[in-house]
């Protein structure tokens, strides 16, 4: 199995994109090989607190986050070449989801960690990489995968 983490301007855009990559099916149904954990907004920096009163809000992301795990025989079929000009055994490196991907778009850096971006406005989708990822927003039943 393998998991990829995206952030997406919108649900729809997400929705979208994973209908037209086979992830989802015409109907909105997740098809066989994928499990999708719609995670919505999520927060980038804590609340400061002093005693039980709020002082600084927290930082919510506004983008739509999702993990993805990709398993069984659809796993084996997005395995692919290494990416060119990489090395490593890491399985997102192989990924032939992650190469679409990377091979559209640009690469960005959020608060450090390198994405993959495509789209411009309400259309941009992007793609964390994995290897900069030390905190999973969620973590699956059995681990993450990367």
């Amino acid at each position: 199995m393998i998991d990829l983490f995206f952030r997406c301007f919108t649900r729809e855009r997400w929705i979208a994109v994973a209908t037209s990559r086979g992830i989802y099916d015409a109907k909105g149904n997740v098809n066989p090989g994928f499990a999708v954990d719609e995670v919505g907004n999520v927060m980038l920096t804590p609340p400061v607190m002093k005693d039980d009163v709020v002082v600084t809000p927290a930082v919510m992301d506004t983008w739509f986050c999702v993990n993805l795990r990709i398993y069984g025989p659809k796993h084996d079929d997005d395995m692919d070449d290494l990416y060119q000009g990489e090395e490593g055994d890491w399985k997102f490196l192989r990924s032939k989801l992650a190469k679409f991907v990377r091979n559209q778009s640009t690469t960005i850096r959020l608060q450090g960690r390198r994405a993959y971006q495509f789209g411009t406005g309400v259309n941009r989708v992007q793609l964390l990489d994995p290897r900069d990822i030390t905190t999973p927003v969620r973590v699956w039943a059995g681990g993450m995968n990367l």
